[in-house]
């Protein structure tokens, strides 16, 4: 099989020829697409080309609050030796300015969020909604450029990724004490979602949509009754229109998932990642297996900091682990838990991802006999 063949019949809970193992070669980070540009990453790059599973991930631009409106002005407050910088974005809109804080590099965080205030949900929802309509030949090039050697996802993020925006223990106290506002917030940005998403369906963009954002509304800062208000009816939504044209959806959401996974499943995914185990997470992939891995493929499961921490040896235990418990039949893809967010990376995680990947080449084949 080629590795996007083998990545699509897991994606569809089928048996490839043997267990994928990912690995994102473009993410999120604003601060680059580290594994094709950073000159410690030149191992990785070589395993992955010879035994590894590619996923690209093509991240639909989500622009100011899901719209294509753009900030009045960035500004750079510093950037030091390693190219670390702290940019403040101002927003202009009809109630007034809104400003953001973030770094990006290494340091990535956000150190003053665009929403503190109701008053500034009410400038966000001021601004005239500009539908996103961007110039989609870059994800057909990019599609044809891999073609079998790699699956290119459609990335793009649910309504409750508007709540990142706000800061996270205020979005908490909101869904108390301000639970209409987070109502109005999330239910804009579905809306706006839902129209990106049927022009990228009227434009035959897939076959996979991956979807970030569920984990905002994972306890133990919210709860299950805000996960049942603001994930399940939107991202089921979005699964209902996407599947209905024949394309597969892949969500993503850390956290403590395993009181969630038939809900995931009850949505319609059909696949989750990423899995974390005990102590970050909570899910025992066995028993995943056991409850939805007949519905869903499952996807993950290994930590990204055992690889910074483990022996080798330790690492081939993991994933013969991983194979042992949940890729019987199919339907499982081993991947980290997190993709590359380290430039340089440390030494060891590089030795330990290699090791992860010719481990699951060498037990990973079907039938399973781990």
């Amino acid at each position: 099989m080629t590795s996007r063949e083998r990545i699509l019949t897991a994606l569809r809970s089928g048996q490839p020829d043997r267990v994928p193992v990912i690995t994102y070669i473009a993410g999120v980070c604003e601060s680059g697409d580290f594994i094709n540009k950073d000159p410690s990453y030149s191992q990785i790059r070589d395993c992955v080309s010879e035994y590894g599973d590619i996923c690209y991930q093509w991240w639909f631009p989500g622009g100011f609050i899901f719209s294509d409106a753009e900030p009045k002005h960035r500004k750079r407050l510093f950037v030091d030796s390693s190219g670390n910088e702290r940019i403040e974005i101002t927003f202009e809109t009809p109630k007034g300015d809104l400003v953001e804080i973030r770094e990006t590099g290494r340091l990535m965080g956000t150190i003053k969020y665009l929403i503190e205030t109701k008053e500034d949900v009410e400038k966000v929802l001021s601004v005239p909604y500009s539908p996103w309509r961007p110039d989609l030949g870059e994800f057909f090039r990019l599609r044809d450029t891999w073609g079998e050697k790699a699956l290119v996802e459609v990335a793009f993020m649910s309504s409750t990724s508007a709540l990142g925006r706000v800061n996270q223990e205020t979005c908490a106290l909101w869904t108390i004490t301000e639970r209409d506002t987070i109502r109005e917030l999330v239910n804009v940005a579905h809306q706006r979602i839902v129209d990106g998403i049927d022009y990228l369906l009227e434009n035959d963009v897939g076959p996979v949509y991956y979807i970030n954002g569920p984990e905002r509304m994972i306890p133990p800062l919210m709860s299950p009754k805000d996960f049942d208000e603001f994930v399940v009816p939107h991202v089921t939504e979005l699964i209902e229109r996407i599947h209905s044209k024949g394309h597969l959806v892949h969500l993503h959401s850390h956290g403590k998932v395993n009181n969630f996974l038939e809900k995931f499943a009850d949505m319609g995914a059909d696949a989750l990642n990423p899995l974390e185990p005990p102590p970050i997470g909570d899910v025992i992939l066995s028993d995943a297996k056991k409850r939805v891995g007949h519905r869903m493929c499952l996807v993950g499961n290994i930590q990204y900091d055992e690889l910074r921490s483990y022996s080798a040896e330790e690492v081939r235990q993991r994933v013969k682990e991983c194979i042992r418990n949940a890729a019987e039949g199919g339907g499982y893809m081993l991947m980290p838990c997190a993709s590359f967010y380290e430039s340089p990376i440390p030494k060891k995680i590089s030795d330990n991802w290699i090791e992860m990947i010719k481990a699951c080449r060498e037990y990973g084949a079907y039938p399973v006999r781990v």
